[in-house]
């Protein structure tokens, strides 16, 4: 597809609105610089533009008119992404907490059972202190520790409780997943824990009657499922494709999709609406045939589906899109127009932002976003590559073509977040692609009939097979060779470049411009010359990392791309567990590690590196020029130690027995460092000791991870 400017509109209006989003997530301006001043400028800047129309204006000065209409819609941006952030408003309860205050809370949705808690997102209505009540806004997760009395809870309760909230904390270790920023997007800053003996029901409920009955509509269609469909992991496959549903997902089950490429089949996407929309669209057309009103009623029905299915899959960015893009299909329908897709894609886009502009920070809009407008823009011209003339290789042909744009659009985007790219996606989208639509046809029947003695049976067994064949399918791709391209790290200038490389490379595919060749070779030489860049950086690395681990200890020396990890004697048997996934390897990724040594913390016998950069000799390593201990709970000091030492770099962990006031006698310490294995009390007494003697100390459990570089 080949458009000018001319014809879309809408993407103009879209970018400089991004733009004016985007400024205000990424950059502070002055404080006093507020919604206030932006409206002023806004008033001016329209008042101008109904003064100079571009009508009125010469060909040679109709830029200013344009330039205008930008910085309008990019102070548009910002305005809105200021309103939007809710922590900013001067009633949000953050402000008014303190250690003895009572808050009054709304359950926001239906309690999610996890291991030793369940976990809710609740509306601040009011925060009490000395008797003032303070009526505020705000949300905030809370996790309520397991009782009987919290199964009772429902969506709308409204709750007392004097337990405290905490801000969310970024990432405790370097390149974890920020979890905090993600729930910003969710206007999300706070959590608390609350003890059974520290909350209070009231008899007072504020629930919506819509979303009370959209989520009264999910438990009962994910009981349905529970009821009629097979094991625990087909069960969690069900939910996920029909409701969006992913708390009951296997791990395994959900590594082989993702590792497959088919992961956009677990999460209920625009591919689902649009199915649903093709058959609700198909199943009513004798309504335009009955009555001069038929396209309406037929429009409203459709728009009530659509959106109805949306909110009961809980509105994620890319059900948002495809349902507000194909509202505006029907709408196009309805007045006999054909709605341009890329206007419809940019109108939908533009409505989300609108109602909520960090939604541009999620990465499911980013991936839907990027993988609908390459379909749009590429399939065809890849489709015609080659003329299959027997139906059954032409069908296959072009589910390929639409995998392959999609895959183009995305594959910066996976590389980036994912960190992988799976090499037989054209494959596994030739078995998911066709088998998502009857999976999706046969799980609505059993969702609205499973009532329907025997029928409901019958389709619950039918899902679970097609549910097997499609994991069984997967699988024996996952096996293949090289199924999956894995530890993938591109910077944000890399995820640019690659993203050039791949537009002008299309644009030469689509135009045949030899201009856009070169512009797409020179691009490559860019991007090569960054990697090399980044190579280079990674050779010299030399890092020193006390990691954040609950409970345990583990600490990095890392030289070039080699990784020396010591820690307990278990830890290297947990490198496949999630405690070692989520806080050491992110680290050992990022930082182009291929290749670890383990050494526990009281190994018996030395350890040298081959340049000698790292010598270890239980307590003792010398780590390019500087000297550290560690000192563990089984730790038993040399004689030497009865001599003043110079050590650079005190590493306590497993709360050794040691009073810190003594051995500075005998050592020489520019730093202390306490990890996360220590117990409270004893960390607390070190803290004291460190502020006496004056000495630099670093809490882990507080701080997050000591790393230091050289």
């Amino acid at each position: 597809m080949v458009f000018n400017w001319d014809t879309v509109p809408l993407l103009r209006i879209l970018f400089p609105l991004v733009i004016g989003i985007l400024l205000f997530i990424n950059f502070d301006l002055p404080s006093h610089f507020t919604s206030t001043h932006l409206i002023i400028i806004v008033s001016l800047v329209i008042s101008i533009l109904l003064l100079i129309r571009r009508r009125t204006l010469g060909i040679r000065y109709r830029w200013i008119f344009g330039t205008l209409a930008t910085f309008l819609l990019i102070v548009i941006g910002y305005v809105r992404t200021q309103q939007s952030t809710n922590i900013l408003q001067k009633e949000h309860f953050s402000r008014f907490l303190e250690d003895s205050s009572y808050v009054l809370m709304q359950i926001e949705t239906p309690l999610e059972e996890k291991e030793k808690t369940f976990k809710a997102e609740v509306k601040i209505l009011q925060v009490v202190n000395n008797l003032h009540s303070q009526l505020t806004t705000g949300k905030a997760l809370v996790y309520f520790q397991k009782s009987e009395s919290v199964t009772e809870l429902k969506y709308g309760d409204v709750i007392l409780t004097n337990s405290a909230f905490r801000q969310l904390e970024g990432p405790k270790n370097p390149h974890g997943f920020d979890y905090a920023a993600y729930m910003r997007n969710f206007q999300v800053y706070h959590q608390s824990y609350i003890p059974t003996n520290q909350w209070h029901k009231t008899n007072k409920n504020y629930a919506n009657s819509f979303f009370q009955k959209v989520y009264q509509t999910r438990a009962y269609f994910l009981q349905v499922i529970e009821d009629k469909v097979g094991t625990t992991s087909e069960i969690g496959v069900a939910s996920a494709i029909l409701l969006g549903y992913k708390a009951n997902l296997d791990d395994e089950v959900r590594n082989t999709y993702a590792d497959t490429g088919a992961m956009h089949i677990l999460a209920v996407s625009g591919l689902h609406v649009g199915i649903i929309f093709i058959i609700i669209n198909n199943l009513l057309f004798f309504l335009e045939k009955i009555h001069r009103r038929g396209k309406i009623l037929k429009f409203f029905l459709v728009i009530v589906v659509i959106w109805g299915y949306a909110f009961i899959t809980g509105l994620p960015p890319s059900v948002s899109r495809a349902a507000t893009m194909f509202s505006i299909f029907a709408i196009g329908e309805v007045f006999n127009r054909k709605a341009f897709s890329f206007n419809a894609l940019a109108a939908s886009a533009i409505l989300l932002l609108l109602y909520n502009p960090y939604m541009i920070k999620m990465v499911g809009f980013q991936l839907s976003y990027a993988a609908v407008a390459a379909i749009m823009w590429l399939q065809q011209h890849i489709y015609r590559l080659f003329q299959a003339k027997n139906y059954l290789l032409d069908y296959i042909w072009k589910i390929s073509s639409v995998s392959i744009a999609a895959q183009l659009g995305t594959a910066p985007l996976s590389v980036f977040y994912f960190h992988q790219f799976p090499t037989y996606f054209w494959l596994s989208n030739l078995i998911v692609i066709p088998a998502a639509g009857i999976i999706l046809i046969v799980g609505v029947s059993l969702l609205l009939l499973s009532n329907i003695p025997y029928l409901g049976d019958l389709l619950g067994i039918v899902l679970q097979g097609l549910i097997n064949s499609v994991y069984n399918s997967l699988q024996i791709i996952q096996w293949l060779p090289y199924s999956t391209i894995e530890g993938l790290v591109i910077t944000d200038l890399q995820f640019w470049f690659l993203y050039g490389v791949i537009g002008a490379g299309a644009l030469f595919f689509v135009l045949n411009h030899f201009k856009y060749l070169q512009l797409s070779l020179a691009l490559i030489l860019c991007l090569t010359s960054t990697f090399a860049w980044q190579q280079y950086q990674s050779m010299q690395q030399k890092q020193l990392i006390v990691y954040h681990l609950p409970k345990e200890g583990a600490v990095d020396f890392i030289i070039g791309e080699q990784s020396h990890l010591m820690g307990q004697e278990d830890l290297w048997q947990e490198k496949e567990s999630d405690k070692f996934q989520y806080n050491i390897a992110p680290n050992q990724l990022m930082s182009n590690v291929s290749a670890i040594q383990f050494a526990s913390f009281n190994e018996s016998s030395p350890k040298t590196t081959a340049d000698s950069q790292l010598i270890f000799e239980a307590p003792f390593v010398q780590f390019c020029g500087k000297k550290v201990l560690l000192l563990t709970d089984t730790t038993s000091l040399p004689p030497i130690l009865m001599k003043r030492v110079k050590v650079d770099y005190l590493i306590l962990t497993q709360t050794p027995r040691v009073s810190l006031q003594k051995t500075l006698d005998w050592l020489e310490v520019n730093k202390v460092i306490f990890d996360a294995s220590n117990s409270y009390k004893q960390v607390n007494q070190w803290k004291s000791e460190c502020e006496l003697y004056g000495l630099s100390c670093h809490d882990v459990r507080e701080k997050g991870a000591f790393v230091v570089s050289f």
